[in-house]
Parts: C-alpha cells; structure tokens; sequence
C-alpha cells in the first residue's frame, strides 16, 4: 500500500464514521477533531507507512487497528464527561498493559496504573460495551473514590467473570487457555483465587503467560520440552496480538509470580 492508497482508504473510514478531520500537507498528518473541540487526535502517514514497511503483508490490520484505537479515544473522552464511577460500579475492571504503553491519557490527564513486573503494568477501565474507557485521576477525583476503593471493586468483579479454558497436551504438558472477547482474558493473572486452584492441578511447573490482552496461558510444565512450547506459544501469542503485553512468561510459586527467560529445549535459568 503506498501513501496515496492509504490516504484514500482513512479518509473513507473517518467519513463513514463521521470524523471531523483536515489534512496537514507539511506534516503529512490527519488532524480529527472530536465533537466536542477537545484536542486533535493526529494520525501520520508516513509513520503507518514505516510499520506496513516493517510488517510486511498487515496492512489492512494496521489501518483497523489505528482507527479501533481512534475509536476507543472518542469514546473514553465522552465517558469521562457523563460516567461516576460510583454509578458504575459493576462495570469497572482491570486491564493488563505493557510498560511501554502510556502513563497519561491524550489530554495530559494521568491514567490510574499499579506496577505488576518489569514487563507488565495495570490498568483501571470502564466498560462501555463494545469499548472501555480507562480510568483517569479526574474521575477518581469526581467520585470521591480512593485509589485503593478503585483497586478493590475491580478485582471483585474481575472474580465474577468465567474462567473457563480450553486444554491441548504437547509432549506430555498440560497448556489451559483463557481466550475471552470481554477484553480481560489476561487481566485473570490478578485473580489470586484462580492462580491457586491451577497450583492445586498442576503436576508439574505452573507457569503463566500473559502475551496479549485477549489470551492467559496457564501452563502445567512437566518436562524440558514444556518450556520450550510455552516459549514459542508467548512469542506467537505476542506478535500476532491487538494489544501485546509481553513475551516471557511467568513461574508462579509460593504465591508470587517471577518472570522467567526461557532457552530452547531447556528449563529457565535460576
């Protein structure tokens, strides 16, 4: 796809949707504006051309996911102004991020996040459906709520979601995936219940992997072989996903969780 295939085919997305948009010719970026005059949100051609470049043959892919992207700003945005939290209980839930993803939202509000590892951060979302809207210190402010309240009501809803997974055996491992549409298949990592009653099956190593948002792997590792399974599957998991976390995976012992670098054909060195 070259830059004018690729102007041509955002500018029919944002008009189907109704975006208000303007073209700057210098820069090469789409400017939308959103309804209610909140700052641009900018869209760059020659950086989406340089990840099609670099993603070879995901073009297509790449365009849904800036305008889902897109999408999710619009709608955070107008969440922000109408949403309490505290006349949204239910609805609120933790989502796993990777470090790299932002600390603040696009209008300089800071998002509400703890420190899960050294690759992986967590979020505090309200669902909205078909979207979330993550969750900023001003609407923590506009409801009153503490940081900690907010913590708690998520992980006692996070407990309500089904748990269920589906079990393939490689080499003699025991591979369980969560693989959910409700956006929170890897935000289950946070359920110490859930965790526990896999170290009561597992036979062999329990470690979990978290490569996207949309996938938990619990893993019952048995054998070198395992960890080798375990190390390609967190890869593949993390490079075809919408919302990548990280590759490695984790060894869950003694009720912690310790990232672990696994080398082929053996186990992680200690």
């Amino acid at each position: 796809m070259d830059a004018k295939a690729l102007k041509e085919h955002l500018s029919k997305q944002f008009n189907d949707r109704n975006w208000s948009y303007k073209w700057d010719t210098q820069k090469d970026i789409y400017e939308l504006q959103i309804p209610d005059k909140q700052e641009p949100v900018e869209v760059s051609v020659p950086k989406l051309l340089q990840r099609i470049k670099e993603e070879q043959n995901k073009a297509e892919r790449i365009v849904d996911e800036t305008i889902h992207s897109i999408q999710l700003m619009f709608e955070s945005v107008e969440a922000r102004k109408t949403k309490k939290l505290s006349e949204q209980q239910e609805h609120i839930y933790p989502v796993m991020r990777s470090t790299s993803f932002p600390t603040e939202a696009p209008s300089g509000l800071k998002l509400v996040h703890d420190e899960h590892s050294a690759e992986s951060r967590i979020y505090y979302a309200l669902d909205l459906g078909q979207s979330y809207s993550l969750i900023d210190d001003s609407m923590l402010t506009a409801s009153d709520w503490t940081k900690q309240e907010l913590k708690e009501r998520a992980l006692f809803n996070l407990r309500r979601l089904s748990n269920e997974a589906k079990v393939d055996t490689v080499a003699g491992n025991d591979f369980y995936f969560i693989s959910t549409t409700d956006g929170y298949a890897a935000s289950r990592i946070l359920n110490q219940t859930l965790l526990n009653e896999y170290q009561q099956k597992v036979k062999g190593d329990l470690c979990i992997a978290i490569p996207h948002q949309d996938v938990l792997i619990f893993a019952d590792l048995r054998n070198e072989a395992g960890y080798d399974v375990l190390g390609q599957m967190g890869f593949q998991f993390y490079t075809s996903g919408q919302l990548p976390i990280t590759a490695l995976p984790f060894q869950y012992k003694d009720g912690q969780l310790e990232p672990i670098f696994i080398l082929a054909k053996r186990k992680p060195k200690q």
